[in-house]
């Protein structure tokens, strides 16, 4: 599952893609700081991308110098995910702009909210419709599920909006 990401005007795309791979390979624990992502980095995390070709080689330096800089400006225990913002696919803004939508919804929708009417019927009302594909089901649970691991269930829903 992957997430559109926004990058916050203060760092590359590449840094961002970095910082996502960090965020991704610590889901369960806690969020990366900027000191946690240099690290990862230093043991080899930009390598990987590289091989990935997730980022390209000749971009290696300008990211420690960039991390380095965010650390210098920012500290080194700021989060990591303060620098990116992840929004929904496609068809989950669909089921969250649903719940924003829903004269009966909980205000303001949050991402737990969310999760809460997909588990009583949202996404059925939704396929039912042909709003969605019927096999989005466990994609969309999956990804809200996520997007709460990463920002908590009391995060803002339409925040989450492409």
């Amino acid at each position: 599952m992957t997430f559109k990401i926004d990058v916050t005007g203060n760092i590359s795309p590449s840094l961002a893609r970095v910082i996502d791979a960090e965020i991704k390979d610590r889901v369960g624990r806690n969020p990366p700081t900027l000191r946690v992502v240099l690290k990862a980095m230093n043991e080899g995390l930009v390598d990987r991308l590289i091989r990935e070709g997730t980022i390209d080689a000749d971009e290696r330096e300008n990211l420690f110098s960039e991390i380095n800089a965010l650390i210098e400006g920012y500290g080194g225990e700021t989060l990591a995910q303060s620098f990116t913002k992840y929004r929904a696919s496609e068809n989950l803004a669909i089921v969250i702009q649903a719940e924003i939508d829903n004269p009966d919804a909980i205000q303001p929708v949050t991402l737990g909210s969310v999760l809460e009417a997909m588990r009583q019927g949202l996404v059925a009302t939704l396929v039912g419709r042909g709003d969605i594909d019927p096999d989005e089901d466990e994609t969309l649970v999956a990804e809200i599920e996520q997007l709460i691991k990463m920002n908590g269930p009391n995060a803002l829903a339409e925040e989450f909006l492409p």
